[in-house]
Parts: C-alpha cells; sequence; structure tokens
C-alpha cells in the first residue's frame, strides 16, 4: 500500500464478506498454491472480484484482468460478488471458484482456472498464474432450487438458459469435510448445499 494523494483509483465501495485459503487447500498440489483472501466488491460502480496476497499484501483485481481461456467465457466476470468458493476439482493443474453474485446479474457461475499460466496463456510463476487466477473461463451454473426435502440436478453451461438465479444470494462457503460440496444462504428462499463433480 501506498500514499495517495487522490481517491479516484483507490475507492472500493461495498466489501461485504471473503475468505481466507490456506496454501495446498485440499491436499498436496490442490487448491491454491499461497495462502489467498478472496473478495468481492458489491458495487454497482464496479462489481470486482479481488484477491490478497496474504504474506506479500498485494491486492490483485480479478475481474476483467484474467486471460481468456478456451472452454467458457473467457476471463473473471464482473458481478456484484458476495463471496467466492473454492472448490476442489480433484486435479493438480485446476482450480475452481462459485461465484455468488448478491444483485448485479443475480446468477451463479463458475470459474475454472488453468494453474501455471499467464493471461496469454504461456507458462508463468506470478502469484496469480501459480494459483490459477490469471487464465480461465467462467460458466453458468444451470439448474434450480429444489423443493424442501429434494433433490435437484444441475449443470455447467455456456448458455444462461436454465441460469440459477435469485435475486438474494449470499455467502457461500466449501464444506471443509467434503471439499466438492458448498453450501449457499440465499436471503429470500433457504439455505442449499451444492454437490460438484468436476
Amino acid at each position: 500500500f501506498t500514499n495517495t494523494s487522490s481517491m479516484a483509483n483507490t475507492n472500493f465501495g461495498a466489501f461485504c464478506s471473503g475468505q481466507a485459503y490456506a496454501p495446498n487447500t485440499f491436499g498436496s498440489d490442490r487448491g491454491f498454491v499461497d495462502e489467498i483472501y478472496i473478495n468481492g466488491e458489491e458495487w454497482a460502480g464496479s462489481f470486482r472480484l479481488f484477491a490478497l496476497d496474504s504474506v506479500n499484501r498485494d491486492l490483485y483485481q480479478l475481474s476483467g484482468t484474467a486471460g481468456s481461456a478456451p472452454g467458457g467465457t473467457g476471463g473473471m466476470p464482473f458481478d456484484a460478488f458476495e463471496n467466492a468458493a473454492l472448490i476442489d476439482t480433484g486435479e493438480t493443474d485446476y482450480v475452481a471458484l462459485l461465484l455468488s453474485p448478491d444483485g448485479g446479474t443475480a446468477t451463479m457461475r463458475i470459474y475454472i482456472g488453468e494453474k501455471g499460466k499467464g493471461p496469454s496463456g504461456a507458462p508463468a510463476n506470478t502469484f496469480l498464474a501459480r494459483n490459477g487466477l490469471a487464465y480461465g473461463s467462467w460458466y453458468y451454473l444451470n439448474g434450480s432450487y429444489p423443493a424442501l426435502g429434494a433433490t435437484n440436478s444441475g449443470g455447467i453451461s455456456n448458455s444462461s438458459a436454465g441460469t440459477l438465479s435469485s435475486d438474494k444470494l449470499e455467502d457461500i462457503d466449501t464444506n471443509p469435510n467434503d471439499p466438492t460440496q458448498v453450501a449457499l444462504g440465499d436471503q429470500t428462499s433457504g439455505v442449499f448445499i451444492f454437490d460438484f463433480s468436476l
């Protein structure tokens, strides 16, 4: 952090929640490589997602700066992110973040990033590249909430048709006992558990 005489490029609004993740989050070489704190900016002026290098105290903007990997919609989207939950992909070369926007598009999405690649897709060892946050793509989470006591199947897709959406998507968190599960608190609809097979 440096001294500044202007708030033109240091102004933030509506940080709601965030999460810290340990290195090798889900075991050897799975999850993030470094200790990272992820948080969103739920403010109509920006709608951005950030990553803090907890050791070196460097703050990185992810939305609009991550390179575009093929497969989904390239890069990291802008939205009113309440939070992002890291999901175990079961692989050492990829990370996955479930993205929960409180407002904005109000649609659930998932980001898949490739570790060890810079924004152009070339091999790199920067903080963001090591952690799969420099090069990736995002997908819509398709499906609908189940009825009380029931389950629904869903998937991820490039299509916004059938996207899971709600006007009050709130906090999400990964189950520490099963990191392929994520709990979501929806302020208007209840609490839900997602099981992912990536």
